[in-house]
């Protein structure tokens, strides 16, 4: 009978070890998307500790190219869909996060009245290091309806 009351304990203390770890993966995928929400709108944004140095580099080039062709008003909707795979007990590699959402972004003309973009399924894949939670890259890709 100890045996099976230890069991549940080890399997009690790893359940919440995983919670935890779904919990740290889950605050970086928010803290990143809000950031790039932040750098979408012109605003500054703060990835740090979140991002790997070379994928800051490359997201900030990026929006700095993005930014001087239009003005967007960041909309990625209330509710997304998150999928985590890979061992969350073992940091010998990194996890895959994606997140599915739909995006209700707007354009800015130059007079500043708002014009609604098309409508989009968006999928963000991440590749995500455990301990620490650290995104080391992430694709960004549209997803026909």
């Amino acid at each position: 009978m100890r045996s099976l009351q230890r069991s549940r304990v080890r399997s009690s203390a790893s359940d919440d070890f995983v919670e935890h770890r779904l919990a740290a993966i889950q605050d970086v995928v928010d803290r990143f998307m809000y950031g790039l929400a932040m750098i979408i709108a012109g605003q500054e944004a703060d990835f740090d500790g979140i991002l790997a140095p070379h994928l800051a580099d490359r997201l900030a080039a990026a929006t700095e190219i993005a930014s001087r062709q239009c003005r967007l008003h960041p909309d990625f909707g209330a509710y997304g869909e998150l999928r985590i795979e890979g061992d969350l007990c073992s940091t010998d590699h990194p996890v895959r996060a994606t997140l599915h959402f739909e995006d209700h972004s707007m354009y800015e003309s130059a007079t500043g009245h708002l014009r609604p973009m098309p409508r989009r399924r968006v999928c963000v894949d991440m590749c995500i290091r455990l301990d620490p939670c650290v995104l080391e890259t992430c694709s960004i890709t549209f997803v026909a309806d």
